[in-house]
């Protein structure tokens, strides 16, 4: 009976003390969560890549491969492949990016419209927009997917969007591979030299023991 009068006595700050607890519980569980989500999985060239943009670039492709491929489920092997594509993806785009930069590469809006509605369309736009009773490739069928765009779910909206990325994208890589070969230079007298070596043939006879056939003892 004394205990319960003690309790009694102290009931208020009892129940303050459970609140606290409880909300340090909430607090610290929300915090948990806060730092998982910024976790980082990498860094590239002194940039962070986070879980959480890792993990959104990851469930984007494979919603899109589910398209492409008309598929519900993705098996566990084509969603780890993803998972490689999608990291080898990111850390490209931020070491090239730097690269672009300083070289001051781009691809302006005049130019991205060429690659897309121009006489000389970039190849995702001739890969995607084949017409399917001829099996060529027909410029009206883009004008016609872009005049209606505005129509479409947001879903295709954005897949647009990405589609346009990626044209910009393979476009800077066009232009620094040029950048490179166009760098690239071989003498004269090294090309002789190096097409001489590939037609040289040589016959040669060796013998060889085995590391296992010498005694440890006889070595020193």
């Amino acid at each position: 009976m004394a205990a319960i009068g003690q309790i009694r006595k102290h009931y208020g700050l009892l129940v303050a003390i459970i609140g606290i607890a409880l909300a340090a519980f909430i607090l610290g569980d929300l915090f948990k969560g806060q730092t998982r989500e910024a976790v980082n999985i990498g860094v590239v060239d002194g940039e962070e890549i986070s879980y959480r943009d890792f993990s959104l670039a990851v469930e984007k492709s494979v919603e899109a491969e589910k398209t492409n491929s008309q598929k519900l489920q993705l098996t566990s092997a084509e969603v780890f492949r993803i998972k490689q594509t999608t990291w080898n993806r990111m850390t490209k785009e931020v070491i090239m990016k730097k690269e672009f930069d300083e070289l001051g590469l781009v691809v302006t809006p005049d130019e991205l419209f060429e690659l897309v509605q121009g006489d000389n369309p970039h190849r995702y736009i001739t890969q995607y927009f084949t017409d399917p009773n001829t099996g060529k490739f027909n410029g009206q069928m883009v004008l016609n997917y872009l005049q209606n765009l505005d129509l479409q779910p947001r879903e295709a909206q954005l897949q647009w969007i990405d589609f346009e990325r990626a044209i910009k994208e393979d476009q800077l890589n066009t232009k620094f591979n040029n950048l490179i070969s166009k760098a690239y230079y071989l003498p004269t007298e090294f090309a002789k030299m190096a097409d001489s070596r590939k037609e040289t043939e040589v016959e040669v006879q060796y013998v060889a023991q085995l590391y296992s056939s010498i005694p440890d003892a006889d070595v020193e």
